[in-house]
């Protein structure tokens, strides 16, 4: 209606305002003047973001003298340019070609169907970019058009055969092969080929936008879609053509374009006959199977929703819904769209939930995937880690357990040997394990019971034996299992650990001279060793029972066990006074004198030692009382832990009823 107003008769002055589809789309008689402001959206693909643009950009000089043109046609005019001489002088001299502006997906898979060669080589009159044509490939492998060689698939010559971009044809080829959903899916094709044909006039925009939404009925932009279509067929068998404009017009459509949507539904359905896969009457398609054959062509327009409520899509994309989008306000957490523009800022039009299962699915060839904290689950007899997957720089999954075997075998292996083998740390029972835990946890006891932590192998050393006898395909319980079926005895015996294995250094006789009992007349009384420095069970401990309590003296725990009485002695003897200890120096000499005889001798130990060293060092008490050692000379109450027994009174039931170190104060409790 405002077009046709302009070529009506007139005698008035009339002010045109009108964006750059005025430069070559219309010549009105009777212009004298045309202002031109030297600006104009020019739509751009970028192909680095995959987003088309409408930038205002200063337009080139074939584009003002166009617009110059549009007066002094049949009269003198003159154009008013808002902008220097000098700005114009520098300006382009002519509009950049289309081809350097826009996706050539289309462009790309017609050359590869055709085999005209490789499109770098194609002779364009103005060639594209290399980083055009290279999203063009990738875009086509998202698609599942091109393999990563660059050949067409199956998927890539059935697209090259239909009417529409690749994108739309690759959603009808999934509705008609895959979710059987080809009549919708036809609607929709045709509704992503032609401009939107509900409005949103300037002077009722929020009533419009409104209207939009209501009729929506919070459905997602592509079944909104189909709704629309649905009660435009209704309304345009009921009504003639008048009638049927009126109602466009209070439903915010333009007619023209509802027309042309209804006549290229009918075009594609006549072209996409053969791929009529389902019957006669087929039930309506599910909201999730044209979803997801939407998906197949919308793959690289995905987004999700940070904390913000801004989306965040491929290729590192800011973006937004736009505000017309029936999901403005419930905002999914995924969403496809059929379009991406940035104006003022970056808007996704023509949005729809999405489910990332589906995106995983279709996209399985193209999800980077990430592992991390590899760990040997003894549950399920692998070592496992954790799953990431990543579309685009998406993450599409987290959290997942996946065995590690088929993602590093070699530190698979490792890990299996380290936190499974060597701990014992496995389900079931393999004697070659057990009998090489028996032998660690008696070389841990000697540590303690020596108070050294010098004699078992490190952790590697064992990972070592493992490592040099499994082969590399025992990764796994279930791997360990049916290796060990093929082995004979003398194979099975290499698996066990000896001696030789585990200690890293000999053992003196004294070392091994720690007994696991305390003789007592007909009675062994259990030693438990505890290497535990600073604390108060630091030391040996025998468990007495009840009845046997008042039947021993302390001199019989005062000498320990043999492998610990060398080390009494030295600290008893050091405790002396200076000028005792002199007259026994050198000390190493005279410790090893009185040691031996004190294993044997039945006296209390501190009044054997004194005799001894009396004798050792020739002192006599009628001679020089003050240089004769006495058993009260040596200075018990520093004593290490270690060096005094811990005893633990047991009742009958074996229960314990009180511990201590000395047997006269467990004797009066």
């Amino acid at each position: 209606k405002e077009q046709a107003r302009l070529f009506r008769p007139y005698h008035a002055t009339r002010v045109i305002l009108s964006t750059n589809v005025a430069e070559t789309s219309l010549t009105l008689p009777g212009i004298d003047y045309v202002v031109d402001v030297g600006l104009a959206r020019i739509s751009r693909y970028n192909p680095g973001r995959r987003v088309n643009t409408l930038p205002i950009k200063r337009v080139s000089k074939a584009a003002a003298n166009q617009r110059k043109g549009r007066c002094g046609r049949v009269k003198n005019g003159i154009c008013v340019r808002l902008y220097s001489e000098e700005d114009f002088i520098s300006r382009e001299d002519f509009t950049a070609p289309e081809v350097l502006r826009t996706a050539l997906t289309a462009v790309v898979l017609a050359l590869k169907s055709r085999r005209l060669g490789e499109p770098e080589d194609f002779g364009f009159i103005d060639p594209p970019e290399r980083k055009q044509l290279n999203a063009a490939r990738q875009e086509l492998k998202f698609l599942g058009a091109l393999t990563d060689d660059n050949q067409l698939t199956n998927i890539g010559h059935a697209l090259a055969k239909l009417p529409v971009d690749p994108r739309i044809g690759r959603m009808l080829y999934a509705a008609a092969h895959v979710e059987h959903c080809l009549p919708e899916m036809t609607i929709l094709a045709a509704s992503l080929e032609i401009p939107d044909p509900r409005l949103v006039p300037h002077e009722s925009m929020q009533g419009a936008r409104e209207h939009h939404k209501e009729q929506a009925k919070g459905r997602c932009d592509f079944f909104a879609l189909l709704d629309l279509y649905a009660r435009y067929s209704k309304q345009k068998k009921a009504l003639s053509r008048k009638p049927l404009m009126n109602w466009c017009e209070r439903h915010y459509l333009a007619p023209s374009r509802m027309r042309e949507w209804q006549d290229l539904v009918k075009r594609l359905g006549r072209e996409l006959s053969a791929f009529n896969t389902q019957k006669e009457h087929p039930q309506p398609a599910s909201e999730e199977a044209v979803h997801r054959a939407l998906l197949t062509g919308l793959l690289d327009q995905i987004a999700m929703k940070t904390d913000k409520g801004l989306y965040t899509g491929t290729f590192g994309k800011q973006l937004s819904i736009f505000p017309g989008s029936a999901l403005s306000k419930t905002a999914p957490k995924w969403i496809m769209s059929a379009e991406m523009m940035e104006t003022s800022q970056l808007f996704a039009r023509t949005v729809a939930p999405i489910k990332t299962s589906w995106i995983e699915t279709l996209a399985a060839d193209l999800i980077r995937h990430e592992y991390s904290e590899p760990a040997w689950s003894q549950k399920s007899g692998h070592v496992l880690a954790f799953q990431r997957g990543y579309f685009l720089n998406l993450p599409i999954f987290s959290g997942r357990k996946k065995q590690y075997s088929h993602i590093n075998p070699e530190e698979a292996r490792a890990l299996f040997i380290r936190d499974a083998l060597v701990p014992g740390e496995i389900n079931g029972t393999f004697e070659f394990i057990e009998h090489n835990l028996d032998q660690i946890d008696t070389v841990v006891k000697l540590e303690h019971k020596i108070r050294r932590h010098d004699v078992l192998v490190s952790e590697q050393t064992l990972v070592d034996f493992y490592t040099e006898r499994l082969p590399e395909n025992v990764l796994s319980e279930s791997s360990l299992r049916k290796w060990l079926r093929t082995l004979d005895e003398p194979a099975l015996e290499r698996l066990c650990l000896t001696e030789a294995d585990i200690l890293k250094r000999a053992l003196s006789d004294d070392e091994r001279d720690l007994p696991d009992t305390l003789e007592y007349k007909d009675h062994a009384l259990p030693l438990d060793y505890q290497y535990a420095p600073g604390e108060q069970h630091d030391g040996i401990s025998t468990r007495i029972p009840l009845p046997l309590l008042n039947q021993l003296s302390q001199a019989d725990f005062d000498k320990l066990i043999p492998g610990y009485l060398l080390e009494k002695i030295e600290y008893l003897i050091k405790s002396l006074p200076k000028v005792l200890r002199k007259k026994l120096a050198p000390l190493p000499e005279t410790i090893a004198f009185i040691h031996q005889p004190l294993k044997q001798d039945t006296r209390p130990l501190l009044e054997a030692m004194a005799d001894m060293l009396n004798l050792r060092a020739g002192l006599r008490a009628d001679l020089h009382s003050d240089l004769f050692i006495k058993p009260s000379d040596f200075k018990l109450d520093n004593l290490p832990e270690h060096l005094t027994m811990k005893l633990v009174l047991l009742d009958e039931a074996g229960d314990e009823l009180g511990r201590a170190n000395n047997l006269q104060a467990l004797q009066s409790h």
